[in-house]
């Protein structure tokens, strides 16, 4: 046991360890700082840095590093102090409950959730154990029920694959798209060697998605988040087949998904997405009658009878064969809302469906339809409707139509949502209702922060309140909806959703002024940041963080941001190494550390307190002795980012304090150094400052030249009687325009004028690596006086390794936030080259000077009847405002209304924002040109009943029209004498083909014509009667036998009475023995008969 105390300069180190079984149980440095002496964290003044930290270390050897992670990593305590703050003290408590830990990237870190103040990051001694899942893959969905056509989809899907490409299908809600790919996930030829994955990706961010993929193919011994380039390496071998349902991505993302996995050949459903170089984009259609048919009888399990045909034909066509609809009007049917006959007249409305249900299965709708694409498992709409049966009544929903099941992530519980159409068919009120319940729900679950493990779909049911609750803009939900989901988020790798939830939050702190809450955002981005090896970025929001927290008097949060400011290197230098690799300086220091033994540590650490002590006392006495000069300088060093060449910088400033109670006096400010021109003081000169004054001194970069340039802020100082000379040093970087390593297309963003806060569509920025060699790109920002109107989208350039003529893409968005023109500079840090540097240009207007808009319309529309009510038309109605922005033109009757049968006006307006307006009109003609369907009988062959012909029961022919109903059918023989009739209906043909020559008119006047004929054949042998037994006689010696005579005869029911030809014939002479006589009848028709009979001569006896 040992004990060293130490005193310097008002620091008290206090070191101490007990042996415990041959091994180091704690130890712990406890004490408290003058913020002066912290000048890199850029505090303020006054702010003071008391806390105390303590690391176990493990008393059994084969206890692993997180067996102990059960211990908060960092505390502080009451901590006593001497010298000049003699009296104050701190009692303070860092990190909190351990609720989980997470290895990001290469730096292995155990990341404390903490409650009140946010994630701390503590190192441990032990790297991630990453090893690839056996192969083959296989995680398939379940089969789709009934599942019919999508052959030709089928067929596209074989081929692509196997070109080794990747292709998606796109379409409307309903079309089918998730079914087939459930489909296409059994087909024997979607797999390879690798196997294959089906995933549903709804609402998940590019940066998920690829997280997703990396935990579906590898495994590790402990929650890991791999960095963007650890991704790139790890699923760069990746070869199998992937099923991505619902990918919301837009082109740049996928694109970027296919370079980071470009082994795999993927299949992707989306609602629109064209072709990329690699992926094929097919448009589902609907299905064709055909297949209508049978999704009818599959729905209303018998088959259809011919009139239900026509109707499914009928109703297939006024659906445009969207499967969805087909199934929820063959439930309509079902349920004995409508018959098919009545569907085919006027299509059945979801609403009456919906009106049908119980209030429960109602209630069930609305919940479901509360939020955009919200899914919530059968536990949590039993929780939040209140409806006691979910599951049942959930199976029966799914049934109609009316909602389907989402495949459940992780082995969990299945999701279930809404089709489209149903929000519309449910009042409004009850809606609302249920959005409330729904909201109190999960906002009630997120207050909690259970420590259980929180089910996927809740977690993403909250994200998706989220949202909601910022675009609606309540702010005080958002903030308890992020706090809810922030540990889930964290904890899973889902760390692009985690970014979109802390940036709400950072948002609607703001917007409420609860700057705890803000001061919590920020550190929470800045420990993101941080383990993502995005250092500027960790800093600034870190810094922020801090300012905010001890502004408020929030020591203990104030800890926590600072403990994690502390593992951030100090800001980089010209000819420094790359601050934002993975394995970031502290690790490694902490790492070399760690492996010292302990007595060694606390010895070293005894020793350095020794030193201090004793250089304190031989620079001027015990600790709290003056100084020549007593002055603040904050921060010590200023670093300015890569600036064009003669372009000047935006000021940095320093802060001169004076802590002391004697005034301080600043003489002479002036830039020395080895590139004083390149550094100019813009204001500041200070003068004198009292006891607590301050002041600041402001210098801008202007680089003469490319490279590093230097040069020092020199003061002189003087107070009581002393002069001091202070320094502080300037670092940055001169550079050229970026034509030449690095192409970068265009080389400028033009942006058309916007009115102010509105947002541009994205333009795209494409970086290509000529440097001849593998570069590292850093951070992505915007620089200049209209940095904050332009909103940078990185995409795939943010932090990566870019080879050897690879590219990668980042998108930029304009947001003015005046009027006038808007500028700034978009820079991508690469490291050995200078920066990418694009210039940023638009203009921001008012809206009230804005041109009226630009109104597209048809010139006419012709649409064919689809029953006797006309015709559903669609049709297609654009307008741009004065600046080029969409807008969504108001038409009546709109798109998609019943337009009866004639000529209708339709009139369009197209309003901007700022009230101007345009109107233009067309003509929508609904027409009757189809002629009816004519059913006839089919052609008829029967067999002759006597010599007149036949008598045969033809079925009448009809006629039956999608407007008029029925259609009179005409027929007309081809013979010119008329058939002979009976009471039954039936006729008498003769024998031949005798032709019938139909045709039917609807009340339009379109024909119909056809055909039929009946064929009245012979094709029966006559009858032929020969004797039934043998004839026996007997013969004559002198004769040689005998003459015989036998009787034969022959009749036909067409000739009558035929003559039949026997060999031997009748009265010839037969010889002794027995000999076969045959015949044969043959009548007009050619039908022959034949028969033959025995005759026995027999020796005469005696």
């Amino acid at each position: 046991m040992f004990e060293a105390v130490a005193y310097a300069r008002g620091i008290l180190v206090c070191c101490a360890g007990a042996a415990h079984d041959g091994y180091w149980g704690d130890i712990g440095v406890r004490g408290e700082m003058p913020c002066r002496r912290l000048t890199h964290l850029d505090t303020a003044p006054d702010m003071c840095w008391r806390e105390a930290a303590q690391y176990r270390a493990p008393r059994r050897p084969a206890e692993s590093p997180m067996d102990e992670a059960t211990t908060p990593g960092i505390h502080t305590v009451d901590v006593p102090t001497s010298g000049p703050t003699t009296g104050v003290r701190a009692s303070i408590t860092v990190g909190g409950d351990l609720r989980g830990q997470i290895a990001v990237g290469n730096n292995i870190v155990q990341m404390q959730i903490g409650e009140v103040h946010g994630n701390v990051i503590m190192p441990v001694d032990q790297s991630v154990k990453v090893d690839r899942r056996p192969s083959p893959l296989r995680l398939l969905p379940r089969r789709p029920a009934a599942f019919v056509d999508r052959d030709g989809e089928t067929t596209t899907a074989r081929a692509v694959l196997g070109d080794g490409l990747s292709l998606s299908f796109t379409g409307g809600p309903g079309i089918g798209k998730s079914s087939l790919l459930r489909h296409l996930a059994h087909q024997p030829f979607i797999g390879g060697s690798g196997g294959i994955a089906h995933l549903s990706v709804r609402g998940q961010p590019l940066d998920d998605v690829l997280h997703c993929l990396f935990d579906l193919c590898y495994e590790s011994d402990r929650p890991y988040k791999p960095t963007h380039g650890q991704l790139r390496h790890y699923l760069q071998s990746i070869d199998c087949t992937i099923l991505l349902d619902d990918l919301m991505g837009g082109p740049d993302d996928v694109a970027a998904l296919l370079d980071f996995v470009p082994q795999c050949r993927f299949v992707i459903s989306a609602d629109q997405l064209g072709d990329l170089d690699g992926l094929r984009s097919v448009l589902m259609s609907g299905l064709s009658s055909e297949f209508a048919i049978e999704v009818f009888a599959n729905t209303l399990g018998r088959s259809l009878g011919a009139q239900e045909r026509l109707a499914a034909t009928a109703l297939s066509t006024a659906v445009s064969g969207v499967p969805l609809s087909l199934v929820q009007t063959a439930a309509a049917v079902r349920d004995g809302l409508v018959t098919l006959e009545e569907a085919a007249m006027t299509t059945p409305e979801l609403w009456n469906e919906v009106a049908a249900r119980d209030e429960p299965d109602r209630r069930l709708l609305a919940t479901l339809a509360a939020l955009p694409a919200l899914r919530l498992s059968a536990e949590d709409l039993r929780l939040a409707s209140g409806v006691a049966d979910t599951v049942a009544r959930l199976s029966d929903l799914a049934a109609s139509g009316l909602v389907q099941v989402a495949p459940a992530p992780n082995q969990e519980e299945d999701g279930y949502e809404v089709v489209s159409g149903v929000l519309e068919s449910l009042p409004a009120v009850a809606v609302t209702a249920a959005r409330r319940h729904v909201r109190d729900y999960l906002i009630a679950w997120a207050q909690r922060r259970p420590r259980d493990p929180t089910p996927t779909l809740r977690v993403q049911a909250g994200v998706e309140l989220l949202r909601a609750s910022a675009e609606a803009r309540r702010w005080s939900d958002a903030l308890a909806l992020a706090r809810g989901v922030d540990e889930a988020l964290a904890l899973s790798g889902r760390w692009g959703t985690w970014l979109q939830a802390l940036s709400v939050q950072l948002t609607a702190s703001r917007e409420i002024s609860d700057e705890a809450a803000e001061a919590y955002a920020l550190h929470q981005l800045g420990t993101r940041s941080l383990c993502l090896g995005e250092v500027d970025t960790a800093r600034a929001q870190l810094t922020d963080a801090l300012h905010l927290r001890e502004a408020h008097g929030d020591a203990a949060g104030a800890s926590v941001t600072r403990h994690n400011l502390g593992m951030l290197p100090a800001p980089p230098v010209a000819g420094g190494g790359d601050p934002t690799s993975d394995e970031s300086w502290w690790f490694r220091v902490w790492s070399a550390v760690r492996a010292v033994p302990m007595v060694v540590k606390a010895f070293v650490l005894l020793v350095l307190t020794l030193t201090v002590l004793v250089t304190s006392v031989a620079l001027g006495g015990w600790p709290g002795a003056s100084m020549i000069t007593k002055a603040d300088l904050i921060p010590s060093a200023l670093s300015y980012q890569s600036q064009l060449i003669n372009t000047a910088s935006k000021p940095l400033a320093i802060t001169v304090g004076n802590p002391s109670d004697e005034t301080l006096g600043i003489g002479a400010v002036h830039i020395a150094g080895q590139h004083p021109s390149d550094f100019s003081i813009t204001s500041g000169t200070c003068g004198r400052l009292p006891a607590d004054g301050r002041c600041q001194v402001s210098v801008t970069f202007t680089p003469t030249a490319k490279g590093t340039r230097k040069a020092v802020l020199a003061l002189v100082l003087s107070q009581a009687g002393s002069e001091d000379h202070r320094e502080v040093s300037l670092v940055g970087t001169g550079i050229v325009d970026s034509g030449g390593a690095m192409t970068v297309v265009p080389t400028r963003l033009s942006f058309a004028a916007r009115p102010v806060a509105t947002s541009s569509s994205a333009q795209t920025v494409s970086v290509r690596n000529t440097t001849g060699e593998t570069r590292q790109l850093g951070a992505v920002r915007a620089t200049g006086v209209g940095a904050s109107d332009f909103r940078l989208v990185p995409g795939n350039c943010r932090q990566i390794k870019l080879r050897r003529n690879a590219r990668c893409r980042l998108q930029v968005i304009f947001v003015p936030s005046a009027i006038g023109t808007r500028s700034a500079t978009l820079r991508l840090a690469v490291s050995g080259e200078p920066e990418v540097v694009v210039p940023l240009l638009g203009t921001g207007v008012d809206v009230s000077q804005l041109p009226p808009p630009t109104l597209t319309v048809p010139q006419a529309v012709v649409q064919e009847a689809t029953g006797p009510t006309g015709a559903s038309v669609v049709y297609r109605a654009t307008a741009v405002d004065g600046i080029g922005r969409t807008l969504s033109p108001m038409c009546v009757p709109a798109s998609g209304s019943q337009f009866a049968i004639g000529t209708k006006s339709v009139t369009c307006t197209a309003t901007d924002i700022a009230g101007h307006s345009a109107t233009a009109a067309f003509q929508v003609t609904v027409r009757d040109t189809r002629p009816p369907q004519l059913e006839l009988p089919g052609d008829l062959t029967v067999e002759a009943e006597s010599k007149g012909g036949a008598w045969v029961r033809v079925r009448t022919p009809s006629a039956s029209d999608v407007v008029s109903g029925t259609a009179k059918v005409e027929c007309s023989l081809s013979s010119r004498r008329g058939l002979l009739g009976k009471a039954d209906g039936s006729r008498l043909f003769p024998l031949g083909t005798t032709n019938f020559d139909c045709s039917a008119t609807d009340a339009a006047g379109n024909t119909a014509d056809g055909t039929f004929s009946v064929s009245v054949v012979d094709t029966t042998p006559p009858d032929l009667i020969v004797p039934t037994e043998s004839i026996s006689v007997e013969g004559s010696s002198q004769a040689d036998g005998a003459d015989v005579d036998y009787e034969v005869s022959a009749s036909d029911k067409v000739d009558g009475p035929i003559t039949p030809h026997c060999e031997p014939a009748s009265g010839e002479h037969f010889e002794f023995g027995t000999k076969e006589v045959t015949c044969d009848a043959t009548d007009r028709s050619g039908n022959t008969s034949h028969a033959s009979f025995t005759v026995i001569v027999n020796q005469p006896v005696g």
